[in-house]
């Protein structure tokens, strides 16, 4: 336990312990990226397609500094039910592209004045 520390943003992982790490990230990311769209009646295809584009997409607007792979999530699982079973898949989506839209306005809010206002 003595030999653990925190890997800094700017630090590169130390191979012994990225490669573990690579390959526990690679089963997380890739059921949730393929099951995730599954349940939701998408074709994963399309999900992996539309997840490889938001990822090189963040990679170029960060510059590499924030290592992420952009996927699908279990949390949509609840609130895109609720609105599939009361509204039907078409709002489902629509307020898939309402959540992207308002993620892209924060990240300009933060891009422009900083994240301090938040705390």
């Amino acid at each position: 336990m003595s030999d653990r520390r925190i890997i800094q943003v700017n630090e590169k992982v130390p191979l012994r312990m990225g490669i573990p790490l690579s390959i526990q990230h690679t089963f997380a990311m890739f059921s949730a990226s393929v099951l995730v769209p599954y349940i939701l009646g998408i074709s994963p295809a399309i999900a992996l397609l539309m997840n490889g584009i938001g990822t090189l997409l963040f990679i170029l607007i960060t510059k590499g500094k924030a290592p992420a792979y952009l996927g699908s999530s279990f949390a949509f699982l609840a609130p895109a039910g609720i609105v599939i079973s009361k509204w039907g898949y078409d709002y489902a989506l629509g307020c898939f592209v309402a959540v992207g839209f308002c993620g892209c306005i924060l990240a300009l809010i933060i891009y422009k004045f900083g994240s301090e206002w938040i705390n």
